[in-house]
């Protein structure tokens, strides 16, 4: 039901600009320790679970017509890290430190508003691309607000 747009990559890939404004933006040591942990911690348990439970998007066949960024990532990315999605975990983990940091006052409020507009952009190009299915959005969600909150949430100003 969900199309498959290539064009939809370069939303996909955009997760690595959003990736680093929160610890450029961070005024303390302790939150980027915080927001560093956070990090590794997401990473090392949704590389366990693609070590120990490897799971596959079904791609397309046809890939004919794609553009020179898809073509790229789907000879760079391996089809077995699925469940849960990194790209999803990381991108909510990054809106939720950009949206405590993004406090009203200091920060214009559209702020708040673009950084989740962008996750939520690059949530759906990870099903738009093929590169997960809506079970590993929800793992990958789950894996990120729980970074967050285990490791950030009492030290960057809260959601």
């Amino acid at each position: 039901m969900i199309p498959f747009l290539p064009g939809s990559v370069y939303l996909y890939e955009s997760l690595w600009l959003l990736i680093p404004v929160a610890p450029w933006l961070m005024e303390s040591k302790d939150d980027l320790v915080s927001y560093s942990k956070s990090l590794v911690v997401i990473s090392l348990v949704g590389f366990c679970i693609f070590f120990f439970y490897p799971t596959s998007s079904p791609r397309p066949r046809d890939l004919h017509n794609i553009n020179v960024v898809y073509g790229a990532l789907i000879r760079v990315e391996n089809e077995l890290n699925a469940f849960p999605s990194l790209h999803v975990a990381l991108a909510f983990l990054s809106g939720a430190s950009c949206h405590g940091i993004f406090r009203p006052g200091k920060w214009p409020k559209r702020l708040r508003w673009i950084v989740w507009i962008w996750v939520m952009g690059v949530v759906a190009s990870t099903l738009l691309t093929k590169q997960h299915v809506f079970i590993d959005i929800v793992a990958g969600g789950m894996l990120g607000f729980g970074g967050y909150t285990i490791f950030c949430r009492r030290k960057v100003v809260p959601i």
